[in-house]
């Protein structure tokens, strides 16, 4: 699992799939029940209080990306409120500076000095995965309209 604090009303965790194998990624109730019992185990770690729309993105391959965007404070410090939105079948790419990791024969985009493909198209995800990240939501959009195909 890793977490990124932005600031106070953005907040990004990934989980592995790993820790994810009784999730049935098909569901979207359990998808639900599952990230907010994440969000609220860590709850008093991150600071949260209020009302949140969460933004899950599924990957069963590689797990869930989570984005926690806080829209309103709460005047009772230990109250959470969570709005769970569940992405399933999108896209998501993998990010690297090294060309050479990614398979020849695929679809890779170039935009800012970083080469993107689909993780759909990697073999083994896992055996690049230190070399770069992931990136899904909106900014797939970006990358396939400002990119250039490689």
């Amino acid at each position: 699992m890793k977490i990124e604090i932005f600031d106070d009303s953005m907040i990004k965790i990934f989980v592995n799939s790993n820790y994810l194998k009784n999730v049935d990624f098909n569901s979207k109730e359990e998808i639900v029940l599952t990230v907010k019992e994440v969000i609220m185990k860590y709850k008093m770690r991150l600071n949260l209080n209020g009302f949140y729309k969460v933004k899950v993105f599924v990957k069963e391959e590689i797990g869930f990306f989570i984005e926690i965007i806080k829209l309103d404070d709460n005047m009772y410090s230990d109250i959470v409120d969570l709005k769970v939105i569940v992405y399933l079948e999108q896209k998501v790419y993998f990010k690297t500076s090294d060309y050479n990791i990614l398979p020849s024969k695929t679809k890779i985009y170039y935009l800012d000095n970083y080469f993107y493909c689909d993780v759909d198209d990697l073999l083994n995800i896992y055996s690049v995965v230190e070399f770069g990240e992931y990136v899904y939501g909106k900014t797939i959009d970006l990358i396939r309209s400002r990119s250039i195909i490689v």
